[in-house]
């Protein structure tokens, strides 16, 4: 997640006029980056998890991703075909949240619901945000808020013992 986050507070920054508030925020995005990655690993996050994955959250978890894979260059290259580019970021966001909340049915993890549900409100923010006319400023806004929210979701994670949300019988 926290790499996730990282790739996201790159595009905002990159959507940033002056050179000095790149530079600044790019400097922020890599500290912010290793502190949750050091955070996370000197808590034991980064150990195996005490039960492995079974077969068929190992088959979920791939069809999920490939999943995202599909569904997000199929939206991108739609968006570019309909000449509508400035509304990739937003469109990603969601993609990307819907994306956690399987992951959720997944891992019945309450912290992958809540980052899903997140991550679907950023960029639809962000889309809303882009069709009133401001398309840069929802590229910022969409790219930070999402670093924040996975940035976060990665502390708490490495934090929280890991708590089903419900039984997978």
């Amino acid at each position: 997640m926290a790499v996730l986050a990282f790739l996201w507070a790159m595009s905002a920054s990159s959507a940033l006029a002056d050179t000095a508030s790149l530079l600044l925020a790019l400097g922020g995005s890599m500290l912010a980056t290793f502190t949750v990655v050091v955070v996370a690993t000197r808590t034991g996050f980064s150990a195996p998890p005490n039960t492995p994955m079974t077969g068929r959250q190992k088959g979920a978890f791939a069809s999920v991703g490939l999943s995202l894979l599909v569904v997000g260059v199929a939206a991108g290259g739609a968006l570019v075909v309909l000449d509508r580019p400035e509304l990739i970021p937003g469109s990603v966001c969601v993609v990307v949240g819907l994306h956690v909340l399987l992951l959720t049915a997944v891992f019945r993890r309450a912290l992958y619901l809540w980052t899903g549900v997140l991550l679907c409100a950023t960029g639809a923010a962000g889309i809303a945000a882009t069709l009133m006319g401001d398309a840069e400023l929802a590229r910022i806004g969409v790219g930070f808020t999402a670093a924040v929210v996975l940035w976060l979701a990665a502390l708490l994670a490495s934090f929280a013992p890991r708590r089903e949300t419900g039984s997978d019988s």
